[in-house]
């Protein structure tokens, strides 16, 4: 037999609840006016035992009285889904004590907004998130005191998983343990790289950072391409770093959508591109940054006409319609670097392009490459800098450096 509770503590809790789900990753909305009735409400919450109301059920107390499974101290107020997953696994997920924390804090939140304006939810992709009060230190490896004011990194993995969960797309068991799989992990990268420029997670609360979280964590899910992995989380790492929804992050954002259509090859041709466009080290490191920097690129490179015209239309690549004249690698090298052009023709009659090859021999054929196609009168669009620069693995390399390169165009 059941201990179910009567309609008038359901009542009472729900109102005590102010009619949102108690769950503090969760409080959504429960209760809306009909459009269809005028006299009606819509109420989608659930008064949920803590103690289950009968035997073999999650958490069950055999020393409580049939009183005292159907009181209001025994009940808490939850939607449909966080009803449910409270139950899961009997219950061992979520101990009665973890209930009782979540019901008494969540009704003094409730208080303490009492004649207030707003209840200070952020509404995202059908989830509200209220950021915590709590203010939290931690330490890392170095001994740097970081001070995360606002939400806590637990309450950032919480925030990343829910939302992932909340909007990805249904598939097989297997297929979503993989995609979610990822996407913690690029949780747990984005977080790593935030403690290390010793930024806080309070915009983990902005509605376009979760949108633009998603979007990442998405692409991720869906490939599983590490390189893809490394470039989303240096983005991320700017967007989340940034003060403001400004240029910067409107471009990031771009730019983490597009990275979805893109192949790994072709994020290694942007940042190819920019490495022959953009002069990015002084002319003393050019063999070095070569080396180190762009041989790794020239073994997966996208270089047939049809994937380029992809990067073109995906916003990536511009292709001159007669505002850039065609040049080489060599020529673009001894314009970015002059210094060196100068010192060479002093020395040798051979172009530029022959130097690099003499110094740098795997170049020989991408160099070929370049000219016959139509990389040799294109440049990179704002969201292909980004791209690019991202999946540069350059040394001391910094978040705010993505605005330098949007205003080298």
């Amino acid at each position: 037999m059941r201990d179910d509770f009567s309609k008038p503590t359901k009542r009472l809790l729900a109102e005590r609840a102010n009619f949102i789900c108690t769950n503090p990753s969760c409080r959504r909305n429960q209760l809306a006016p009909s459009s269809e009735q005028k006299d009606k409400v819509i109420h989608l919450g659930k008064a949920a035992h803590i103690c289950a109301a009968s035997s073999n059920g999650p958490r069950y107390d055999a020393s409580q009285s049939s009183e005292e499974r159907a009181s209001i101290d025994n009940a808490i107020y939850l939607c449909g889904s966080c009803a449910d997953k409270v139950d899961k696994n009997n219950g061992a997920d979520f101990s009665v004590q973890l209930l009782l924390d979540w019901k008494q804090t969540h009704e003094e939140w409730v208080a303490s907004k009492l004649n207030r304006g707003e209840l200070d939810e952020v509404v995202t992709h059908n989830i509200i998130w209220q950021e915590f009060d709590a203010v939290e230190t931690a330490i890392n490896n170095s001994g740097t005191v970081i001070v995360n004011q606002g939400i806590t990194e637990q309450r950032a993995k919480e925030i990343a998983s829910e939302l992932f969960e909340a909007n990805f797309t249904k598939l097989s068991k297997e297929a979503s343990d993989t995609a979610l799989s990822r996407a913690n992990l690029l949780t747990e990268r984005l977080l790593t790289n935030l403690e290390k420029t010793n930024s806080t997670l309070e915009r983990f609360s902005d509605p376009a950072v979760q949108s633009t979280l998603y979007d990442a964590q998405k692409t991720y899910a869906l490939s599983g391409h590490s390189e893809k992995l490394e470039a989303l989380c240096d983005m991320l790492t700017a967007r989340v770093s940034g003060a403001g929804y400004d240029l910067v992050d409107l471009t990031l954002d771009k730019a983490i959508q597009v990275c979805r259509e893109l192949t790994p090859a072709m994020i290694n041709t942007l940042s190819f591109v920019m490495a022959v466009r953009y002069r990015i080290v002084e002319n003393n490191t050019i063999p070095k940054f070569i080396d180190a920097n762009i041989k790794p690129l020239v073994g997966n490179l996208a270089l047939s006409n049809p994937e380029l015209r992809h990067l073109e239309q995906a916003g990536c690549l511009v292709v001159s319609r007669g505002m850039i004249s065609k040049q080489s690698i060599g020529e673009c090298y001894a314009k970015l670097y002059p210094e060196v052009a100068k010192q060479l023709k002093t020395q040798s009659t051979k172009s530029f392009d022959e130097h690099l090859i003499k110094w740098h021999p795997f170049l020989a054929e991408v160099i070929e490459r370049w000219e016959d196609s139509i990389l040799s009168h294109s440049t990179l669009q704002p969201a292909g800098v980004c791209i690019a620069w991202a999946n540069l693995s350059t040394d001391n390399k910094q978040i705010f450096d993505y605005l330098r390169w949007l205003h080298a165009r």
